[in-house]
């Protein structure tokens, strides 16, 4: 798995989805002034147009929020959210600078949060300083690193936490970049989790989506874990809901099922028409000669098969070219 990791439109559905999950999870100081029972309103089309000149490299995201207050006021708050996945020098500078210009935009008070999906242990940027002669400028904001978040995330999974399964996958698809097997291992898992979590369906929607775009494996090892879930879907009356991925896979199951049928029922032609030609030619045919029809199944075999059914001259020479044909 040597192809980058693109972080920053998974983060941004999933922080869309589970805003107060995520405020909760990661910033609990945050999430106790914020009414959870009122849904954010998203502000991007009005966000997007302050950081057309910004200095933001690849492999971030970031989401503006209107919130309400928690203590009845109905005060409205704005809640930024920027998730680095990378270090970077600028990193300050740019959470200083969007904090000015959507408090200029919107002149409303501003909670700036940044979520530290890198890494490095030792990257920890948490403020802004600029100093000249008579003046200084210090700005500070709220930051998780989910290095630091990882324990409780894994805690958190079992449970079907959002934002757990988030911080979860995030991290396993950095563990695992080279290594697949055990990437499938641990996509499998969150997946089987989340089958059986009784998340209402928008919830569980978003976090497959997470799930499955962050930790990308080999199609045939995509068609495996597939397989193993529909297995268990099948055998299980705990799932709540179908997911666009539950759906995915039960539909590939019934083509899987129409094409296995389709070849059987073809197989079953071909031995039908192969056993009466023989007879119009040879007379009784041995019943060994019909076994050995029936196992074959490679459309390549069967072309051979039917054109030694036209040429051979009695069933001995026929037999000798069949595979696993007792009369041999």
């Amino acid at each position: 798995m040597n192809e980058p990791i693109h972080f920053d439109e998974p983060w941004k559905d999933a922080l869309e989805r589970h805003l107060h999950d995520f405020l909760r999870f990661a910033f609990p100081n945050i999430a106790a002034v914020i009414d959870p029972s009122v849904d954010p309103v998203f502000l991007d089309t009005e966000f997007q147009p302050l950081l057309r000149d910004s200095d933001a490299g690849p492999c971030h995201a970031d989401k503006l929020a209107r919130v309400h207050a928690r203590d009845g006021s109905h005060r409205l708050l704005l809640v930024h959210v920027e998730v680095q996945s990378q270090p970077d020098p600028l990193f300050a500078r740019r959470m200083f600078r969007y904090r000015t210009r959507i408090a200029e935009h919107f002149d409303e008070p501003v909670s700036s949060l940044a979520i530290l999906g890198d890494e490095c242990p030792d990257w920890r940027p948490d403020c802004y300083e600029d100093c000249s002669p008579g003046n200084r400028v210090f700005f500070q904001f709220a930051v998780c690193k989910l290095l630091d978040l990882e324990a409780a995330a894994m805690a958190g999974v079992p449970k079907g936490d959002p934002a757990a399964v988030v911080i979860a996958a995030h991290r396993a698809a950095q563990r695992t970049r080279h290594r697949v097997e055990e990437r499938a291992a641990v996509k499998g898992h969150l997946l089987r989790i989340l089958l059986k979590a009784g998340l209402d369906q928008g919830h569980a929607d978003g976090l497959f989506r997470f799930v499955d775009w962050l930790l990308s494996v080999p199609e045939e090892v995509e068609m495996d874990i597939r397989r193993e879930l529909r297995e268990e879907l099948r055998r299980s009356d705990a799932m709540k809901y179908e997911t666009p991925w539950e759906k995915k896979c039960r539909q590939e199951g019934r083509q899987e099922g129409r094409q296995e049928g389709r070849q059987e029922g073809q197989r079953v032609g071909c031995v039908d028409s192969t056993m009466a030609f023989l007879e119009a030619r040879f007379g009784s045919v041995p019943s060994s000669i019909a076994d050995a029809l029936r196992s074959v199944g490679d459309p390549e075999e069967w072309r051979r098969i039917i054109r030694m059914a036209a040429t051979a001259p009695d069933l001995k020479a026929f037999a000798a070219a069949l595979p696993q044909c007792a009369d041999r």
